[in-house]
């Protein structure tokens, strides 16, 4: 099966006849059961995500509802069926196509050495003030977990807890 047809970038195609080749392939008496494979089938090619394949079965109901259609008007007969709609099987239905980026995965903020850590937040420590950072920390951070890193907090710079809005009240219950 050749599904790798020239496409428009980030789309993967394939004719209309490969997938009533795969349907025909199956073992199944019911058409429907046989074309809920091939869906199935489609939305496995790739790592997809839910919304991709989701968006993937819904575009593939109209192909679902024409290969219905048209079998029987065939009289449910392969030969016939292809004799009769060689040009609607030349078409093609388009997958969209798992992008990867070239380089080394991405890994969580958690997860990165020191080294990177601070890299990554070099642009966030020169341009916002040490206030600012301290703020929004008490916001995100629980509290039993503010006094843990309180020293960290207070060696990051020289930070006045008293002009630190939350801090004064923090401190002040501590």
């Amino acid at each position: 099966m050749d599904s790798e047809m020239a496409g428009p970038s980030g789309i993967r195609a394939m004719t209309r006849r490969e997938i009533f080749d795969l349907m025909s392939a199956q073992n199944r008496l019911d058409i429907n059961e046989k074309l809920e494979f091939v869906e199935n089938h489609l939305a496995t090619l790739e790592p997809y995500s839910d919304e991709q394949i989701k968006e993937i079965k819904h575009k593939f109901t109209y192909v679902k509802s024409e290969i219905k259609r048209r079998w029987i008007a065939a009289k449910q007969r392969p030969d016939l069926f292809g004799k009769n709609n060689q040009t609607w099987l030349r078409g093609v239905f388009e997958l969209p196509k798992v992008q990867t980026k070239p380089g080394q995965p991405k890994k969580l903020f958690e997860e990165a050495s020191e080294r990177t850590k601070r890299r990554k937040t070099e642009e966030l420590r020169l341009s916002d003030s040490p206030n600012k950072i301290i703020y929004a920390f008490i916001l995100i951070e629980p509290k039993d977990s503010i006094l843990k890193r309180f020293s960290v907090i207070n060696n990051f710079g020289q930070v006045d807890p008293a002009n630190t809005p939350l801090c004064t009240g923090f401190l002040r219950v501590v």
